[in-house]
């Protein structure tokens, strides 16, 4: 059978009443967003650190294909070196 208190809680199980200061979760809201702002930026971390690392893995092995490409081409002078000589 339900207990009625009318001070407590209406009839039925799960209506609390508000104004009870043992049943409010005022912390609750507060300490659930820094949680979730922790979670977010430990899981941000590591993609932003496996981003940055792509990023200059892909700087460093276009300079070393430039650098590649420049040491294979054969640059000839414009002039015959005889001729800027004599």
């Amino acid at each position: 059978m339900a207990v009625v208190d009318s001070d407590r809680c209406r009839v039925g199980f799960g209506h609390l009443h508000e104004d009870d200061p043992m049943l409010q979760r005022h912390w609750a809201l507060p300490l659930r967003r820094g949680v979730v702002l922790i979670l977010v930026l430990m899981l941000l971390t590591p993609f932003a650190g496996v981003g940055s690392s792509f990023a200059l893995y892909a700087q460093a092995t276009a300079t070393s294909a430039r650098f590649h490409r420049e040491a294979e081409s054969i640059i000839q002078p414009d002039i015959d070196p005889e001729l800027l000589l004599a």
